[in-house]
């Protein structure tokens, strides 16, 4: 008899979770009706397969690629940075066997993509590159032929859309088809 009580309440609780996760990962996403809803700092990440065929094996890595943009209400302009981190992808290069045999090292290996993307559009840290992707407001946010910007119910988390994949920097990545931004939380 207690076995019969356990496994019922156990199915009901299981029920009632699964329910009240659905219900609340389930968002309204709607297109961008106003730029007021937007005023404030957004963070987006994304991740970009790389796959690099110059090798024995076929090398495959990921590049994280973050986007932040800032909207001032009543502002014209979207002040925007998109950031590709490499620290991963070169650990991971780094590690293969003609590589190694070669002396590359995680800094070697970082020098050669800089001298391949150095054309005074990027700025670049250690492991990273970045640029500035700052626009008008009008066409930062407009829905297109290239893709949406679509915002959830609370005005809190945007997803962006591209119809094909967007933001390559052609070294074997794929870049990425949706972002999502959240609203970085500002205390007064």
């Amino acid at each position: 008899m207690n076995k019969y009580i356990f496994v019922t309440i156990f199915f009901i609780l299981l029920l009632c979770i699964n329910s009240n996760l659905f219900s609340q990962t389930e968002d309204k996403w709607t297109n961008i009706d106003s730029y007021e809803n937007l005023d404030g700092e957004w963070e987006g990440k994304a991740i970009s397969l790389v796959k690099i065929n110059n090798f024995n094996t076929e090398f495959v890595s990921l590049l994280n690629v973050s986007m932040t943009f800032n909207y001032k209400k009543g502002d014209t302009i979207v002040s925007s940075i998109v950031k590709y981190d490499f620290a991963d992808f070169l650990k991971d290069l780094e590690n293969i066997k003609e590589m190694k045999e070669n002396g590359h090292t995680k800094e070697s290996i970082w020098k050669i993509f800089r001298g391949m993307l150095e054309n005074g559009f990027f700025s670049f840290d250690q492991y990273s590159l970045s640029y500035n992707n700052s626009g008008l407001a009008s066409e930062y946010f407009a829905s297109d032929s290239e893709g949406d910007f679509l915002i959830n119910k609370y005005r809190d988390t945007l997803l962006l859309i591209y119809f094909k994949p967007a933001f390559i920097l052609g070294i074997g990545d794929s870049g990425f088809t949706e972002m999502i931004f959240r609203k970085k939380l500002t205390f007064m």
